[in-house]
């Protein structure tokens, strides 16, 4: 749906009781954004305030779909997120920055030839950018075929830290 057809009369995103909350309370500020572009601006300038508001406005629909979405999560499901989380992570905090890879190998070769690991490599030095190579990275490798973590991580710059939950 266009952002300007967009429209907040669904109950699933207004009702206070059911629906999400984040969004009733942002209602009026969402629907107002398109039209506070300053008197005066060029229409470069003028773009690039649309598109920014824009960009507030999907964000806020986004956390909204995320909150509607695992609000009936269950207990038991939440616990174990929460337990992986620390296995995982030390202090429960993820890294910023850290970079998600997932690698389908295993069954996905019987329908296709696999992607190669070193192209993954390539790929994560091209989202991280510059500086690859320097600073340390977090790369959270996710794949259920053993062989694509351990072949990554064997070929990753030393500089990485590699995490993983699979096999």
């Amino acid at each position: 749906v266009p952002i300007h057809e967009f429209s907040f009369s669904d109950p699933m995103l207004s009702d206070p009781k059911n629906g999400c909350t984040f969004l009733e309370q942002t209602n009026e500020r969402i629907i107002q954004f398109p039209h506070e572009v300053p008197l005066g601006t060029s229409m470069k300038e003028h773009n690039a305030h649309v598109v920014n508001e824009h960009k507030s406005i999907i964000a806020f629909f986004y956390a909204a779909a995320m909150e509607f979405l695992f609000q009936k999560v269950s207990p038991i499901v939440i616990s174990e997120a929460h337990r992986q989380l620390l296995a995982m992570f030390d202090s429960g905090i993820v890294p910023a920055n850290m970079v998600t890879v997932h690698i389908r190998w295993g069954d996905k070769e019987k329908e296709m030839t696999l992607v190669g690991i070193d192209e993954y490599i390539e790929a994560t030095k091209e989202i991280i950018g510059a500086g690859w190579d320097i600073h340390p990275q977090h790369i959270y490798v996710a794949s259920e075929d053993g062989r694509a973590i351990s072949e990554y991580e064997s070929r990753m710059p030393r500089n990485w830290k590699i995490y993983s939950s699979g096999p």
